[in-house]
Formats: structure tokens, sequence, C-alpha cells
């Protein structure tokens, strides 16, 4: 296959049938390229548009994000998920400040000196910014897109397919004049039409340039080896009175900087019990409402939640740490979705207006 018959048809459809009104689309500079492909790993584009609007109106600078309160820029990250990613961020923003007197890298080797910044987010910014063209940008979505076109055996995490993928990559990659809108046609192809599942092989337009449209695609890759996640049992209970619904900063590593109700961990074999304010430090005048029980999915945990609401109109929180949060008077603070979703509920059952 040609490199060029690749990229340039690939090219071509992405200027006519490629996505090119995303609000970071707009921008050909690093601060907000780099928001968005940091927003986008392992988050769907839709989830990202109403969160990235959000982040730049609040922060339009890389100035702003450097100075900003770390409980405002978990707010305003609250339910996109993988926290760490907001910390990074903003962690690059005080280097590019502090170090780079404000000027934001744009080629590879640069973006790579930047903290949570790796080679493929680096590729990217700089392919929109800069249009350098040495280095491929290679997500779950271009791997697939090479492990199709080529018949790339292996499973995604293994070292001999990681490499035939990069080789891969780095051959069908155009020059600087093409390599943004190539890049963007990769993303799109990938996410629209080369899809994990159900991939739409009849509307690609490289259909005749890739070995697995033949056979059957969705056996390239195979899937990464999942790993064993470690259980967790939690007792979320939410205390809510006439000052509102009490809450604290979470210093626990999956919620870090979030606010969250009385948390308390227990082993496994006690998480059928019920739940009582006592197991709080409330006292017993505190009406209990159950919540039900959810499981929340993370990268390398899961979940098992259990939660009551609390509820008391003379009562108040007594314990260290904890704000009071009224609807209609204050703003909620930024939570993990489903603290977020009980919340809600908890506030609903006191009488609450939500």
């Amino acid at each position: 296959m040609k490199q060029t018959t690749f990229s340039r048809t690939l090219v071509e459809w992405q200027r006519s049938c490629g996505r090119r009104t995303l609000p970071w689309q707009a921008f050909d500079t690093p601060y907000e390229r780099l928001v968005s492909e940091v927003m986008l790993q392992q988050t769907q584009v839709a989830t990202v548009i109403p969160y990235y609007e959000r982040f730049l109106k609040r922060f339009p600078t890389v100035e702003s994000l450097a100075e900003a309160p770390e409980e405002e820029l978990m707010r305003l990250w609250a339910g996109l998920g993988y926290y760490a990613r907001a910390r990074n961020l903003q962690r690059a923003a005080a280097h590019v400040v502090s170090n780079l007197r404000g000027k934001f890298p744009t080629r590879v080797k640069g973006l790579l000196t930047l903290p949570g910044v790796g080679p493929s987010t680096a590729a990217a910014v700089a392919a929109f910014t800069s249009h350098e063209a040495r280095f491929p940008m290679i997500d779950g979505n271009v791997k697939r897109v090479c492990a199709r076109i080529r018949m790339i055996p292996g499973r995604v995490g293994q070292k001999t397919f990681e490499k035939k993928v990069r080789q891969c990559a780095k051959a069908l990659m155009p020059g600087s004049d093409l390599i943004a809108d190539y890049t963007q046609g990769l993303m799109d192809l990938g996410s629209q039409i080369c899809r994990k599942r159900n991939p739409k092989c009849t509307l690609c337009p490289v259909r005749t340039l890739c070995r697995a449209a033949d056979a059957n695609p969705e056996d390239f890759p195979k899937p990464k080896k999942s790993l064993e996640k470690k259980e967790r049992h939690l007792l979320l209970g939410f205390a809510v009175s006439a000052e509102g619904l009490w809450l604290r900063p979470n210093s626990d590593s999956i919620w870090r900087g979030l606010w969250v109700p009385c948390v308390r961990e227990i082993p496994a074999e006690e998480s059928k019990g019920l739940l009582f304010p006592s197991d709080f430090g409330l006292d017993a005048e505190w009406k209990t409402v159950c919540l039900g029980n959810s499981q929340r999915e993370l990268t390398h945990q899961r979940l098992f939640i259990q939660a009551a609401a609390f509820i008391s109109r003379e009562g108040a929180l007594k314990a260290e740490g904890y704000s009071a949060f009224l609807p209609g008077r204050d703003e909620m603070p930024g939570m993990p979705t489903p603290v977020r979703t009980l919340a809600k509920a908890a506030l609903q059952v006191a009488g609450y207006s939500v």
C-alpha cells in the first residue's frame, strides 16, 4: 500500500465527510487543543463538548488555569471522570506559566516535558498547532485502524503488536501540509466507521486498502487482557437537615478533591447490613431512608455502594470538615457522578426541590 494513497484518500474523506464543527476545531493554539485532547482520553466526544465549553469559559488562558483553586477546577470536571487528568492539566499549565514564561510548546519534544502529557497526546496537539509530521498520534482508534488495514495479529498491550502498530502508523503518515486533516481523519474514521463493534465497512473510504475488510474486522485487534479489579464496599450516608446537605472534601485517591457525604468502607462480608445514623456518628433522632445499592466500574476498581439518607430538621452534623449546602441558596460543589445522583435523591426525600 502506498502511503500517499491512504493518507490522501483519508484526508479527502475527512474534508468532505468528517467532523469539522467541534468546538476545539476552532483553535490551532496549543492550550485549547491540549485541553480537548486530555478531556477526550477515554471519553466520548458528545460527553466532552459541554465540559470543554464550560472549562474554557471559566479558564480562557493558561494563566487562569494555573491559578485556579483546586476546588473550582474539580467542580468543573465533576462527572467527567478520570480526575487525575484535571490535576495533571493544571500542573502542565503551572509549568508553562512558571518555567516557560507562559509560552506553550507546540512541538512534540516540548509538549512531552509537560506533566501528564504522553506521546499520543503530544503528537495530536503538535499536528493541529505546528503541523509537525514526524511523530504519529496513536490512540485506541489508530491502533484499531492500523491492525485492520495491515491485519496485525495480537492484542492491544502486547509488545510485538504495539511495535507493529507504531511502524504502520509511522509509514502511513503524510507530510506536514496534510497532517492536521489526516490526524482528525484517523480519529473520525476510528470513532464513526472503523468501530470496535459493527464496523461500517461499506462506508469506509479506505476499504479497498484494508486487508481485514474481506475477513472479519472485529478479530483485529484482540482486546487487551482485562485487569482483575479491586473490589471495595462503601457505605454512603447523606445527612440532610434544615441547614442543607452536609458534605466534605474527599481525600481518598479515587475522588480526591471532590465533595462527598459520610463515607465508610467495610469488608465485603459486612456489606449486606442496614445503615444506621450511628454508623456515621449521628444520634437516633435522624430518620433513615434507604437509597438502595449500586455498582460503579472504575479503571482499576469496582465499587459496591450502599446508600441512605439521614434526615433531621433540627439536627446538624458536628463532625469536623463538613459544610452544609442548601438548594436554592448555595451552588452545589463538585461531586462524583454516583454521589451527585444519590445526593439529589437524598434531598428529594428530605423535601427539597432539586
